[in-house]
């Protein structure tokens, strides 16, 4: 009897040296990933690993590449009423996934002050901001915002040019 569960194949990418923005832009539209730090603390033994649940850009991100598919197949009638929308969702999609790898592809070096946090989830937020750069990449998701209401705006438009 067959498994009703899919079995997702993890790969672990350690080095992107052979990568490129490109093939991130291509890889986010179809696939989830995580990223994992591994921190190194100066006279302290490594007992854990840390995966940065990087999650709402990711999920974002395949939501986003799901709407670009779907405006797609109605570009010419969008483009009669907003002009570039959806060059612009394409954009700002292939924007943020460049911003993505260019914060995940490089290993940081980060010099923390333990003695500066009371809570290990105070240093865990600490991590997250400095090495995903969380603000920048919440900052280029608020414009997919405008282009909703853009988008919104051009259906309406639309509806009312048909009724």
């Amino acid at each position: 009897m067959a498994s009703h569960h899919q079995r997702v194949k993890k790969k672990e990418i350690a080095d992107f040296g052979n990568f490129d923005p490109q093939w991130f832009i291509n890889f986010s539209r179809t696939h989830t990933f995580n990223v994992t730090c591994s921190p190194r603390i100066r006279d302290f033994e490594q007992v854990w690993d840390v995966t940065l649940f990087f999650s709402h850009a990711n999920w974002n991100l395949l939501l986003l590449a799901k709407a670009i598919d779907t405006l797609l197949d109605y570009e010419e009638v969008y483009e009669t009423v907003s002009p570039d929308s959806v060059k612009k969702v394409k954009r700002l999609f292939e924007e943020i996934s460049t911003d993505v790898f260019n914060i995940i592809r490089k290993p940081k070096r980060i010099d923390v002050d333990l003695s500066e946090f009371s809570e290990t989830d105070e240093i865990l937020k600490y991590l997250c901001e400095q090495i995903l750069d969380y603000s920048h990449i919440a900052e280029k998701f608020s414009q997919v915002t405008d282009l909703i209401e853009e988008l919104v705006e051009a259906r309406r438009e639309l509806f009312l040019k048909i009724s």
